[in-house]
């Protein structure tokens, strides 16, 4: 790696210049008046930074949690294929706002595209609650549709506002259309654990397919500059583990 690749990827960062700056600072107050809690604040702040936001401390982190699922597990045959939503814009005001679906949404939908182009004659139910005027489901339908999948494969459980009701609305679906309790489930390989967790609470045999993946392997040992992208990832990781922890509290694992 160049000087320049490192200063443009490391230091010209807007969480990197803020860890510059606080090193600067804390170098300026040592100068005038060091002591031993000003060292010791030093280090528990700059740790702290390091721990949320350098690459080489948040990715084996994440990759803990997605790396125990796969994209293409040995369980796979034809079964009712679940997409859980992963948010779409509430500006979104119709289900042809296509741009609207957030990153997460798009490529969990591409993986089930792919899974309803490998079993087609499998029904395709999509998980996601009202936005302002339109649902979740609605706009995910919409794309699918755009992708070749046929309308009547297509079922949407809209009235969703998180993975509990995911669950137990897909499974009176299934229950009122007499699907099979074996289902294919696709989300975020950080989401999988929880979200397989929660539809088997509900009584349903889940295979599950992981996708929309973030850790990154083999990330330098240098890498413990602060990174806004690291950050972006940390919070990721600190909802789903919040929300894991506030769904085993209130029984809902």
């Amino acid at each position: 790696m160049s000087l320049t690749s490192l200063i443009r990827d490391w230091v010209i960062d807007p969480l990197g210049l803020l860890f510059l700056l606080s090193l600067f600072l804390l170098v300026c107050l040592a100068r005038r008046r060091f002591s031993l809690w000003l060292l010791v604040g030093a280090v528990m702040w700059l740790s702290a930074m390091a721990f949320v936001s350098a690459p080489r401390v948040v990715n084996p982190m994440l990759l803990h949690y997605e790396d125990q699922f796969t994209e293409q597990p040995a369980c796979l045959k034809p079964l009712p294929i679940v997409v859980l939503g992963g948010g779409v814009d509430s500006r979104a005001t119709s289900t042809e706002q296509l741009q609207y679906l957030d990153p997460p949404t798009f490529v969990r939908l591409n993986a089930g595209r792919v899974l309803a182009q490998r079993y087609p004659n499998v029904p395709v139910l999509l998980a996601g609650g009202a936005l302002r005027t339109v649902s979740e489901s609605a706009v995910m339908a919409h794309y699918l549709r755009e992708m070749g999948v046929a309308p009547a494969r297509l079922y949407e459980e809209n009235e969703s506002r998180s993975t509990h009701e995911n669950a137990i609305n897909i499974r009176q679906l299934i229950d009122g259309r007499e699907f099979a309790e074996e289902i294919i489930l696709v989300t975020s390989a950080l989401h999988m654990k929880r979200a397989k967790a929660v539809f088997e609470k509900q009584g349903l045999e889940v295979c599950a397919v992981a996708v929309d993946r973030h850790g990154i392997r083999n990330v330098p040992g240098y890498a413990l500059w602060p990174q806004t992208s690291a950050l972006l990832k940390f919070d990721l990781l600190l909802h789903e583990i919040i929300a894991t922890i506030a769904y085993k509290v209130s029984g809902r694992l």
